[in-house]
């Protein structure tokens, strides 16, 4: 495993995983983390989130958890999970990025504990 330091976040890699960092215009960053040309985990920086950023179905238990600083949806089909995502408040005293927002990709059940793994190891850095 392969820990990646950025500024405002680190994440840990598991092998064969790459992560790369894309600005389409410049008041917000997203990354990707992927295996074998596949994105597992996408990571975005910024002030104006889209949460929650996948739309749940009418087939699908959403569960929510929330505190003052972090909000994460879990989404399940049939007592299977489907999709998870995490909004933390960076409460950055720059005034940029405001929020950090982590979500699973649409991937095949066997792909999911890789992805699960990639998202719960992220950690937010000191406030600069």
């Amino acid at each position: 495993a392969i820990v990646k330091h950025e500024t405002f976040f680190q994440v840990t890699l598991p092998k064969g995983f790459e992560m790369t960092k894309r600005t389409p215009v410049e008041d917000f960053e997203i990354y990707s983390i992927a295996s074998e040309n596949r994105t597992f985990v996408s990571i975005y920086l910024g002030n104006q989130p889209h949460f929650p950023h996948t739309p749940g179905s009418e087939n699908e238990i959403v569960a929510r958890f929330q505190t003052r600083d972090v909000q994460m949806i879990s989404r399940w089909v049939n007592n299977q999970l489907v999709g998870r995502e995490i909004l933390i408040n960076l409460g950055t005293k720059v005034g940029w990025p405001a929020f950090l927002h982590a979500w699973i990709a649409d991937l095949p059940p066997a792909m999911l504990p890789s992805a699960e793994q990639v998202l719960f190891s992220l950690a937010t850095n000191d406030k600069p």
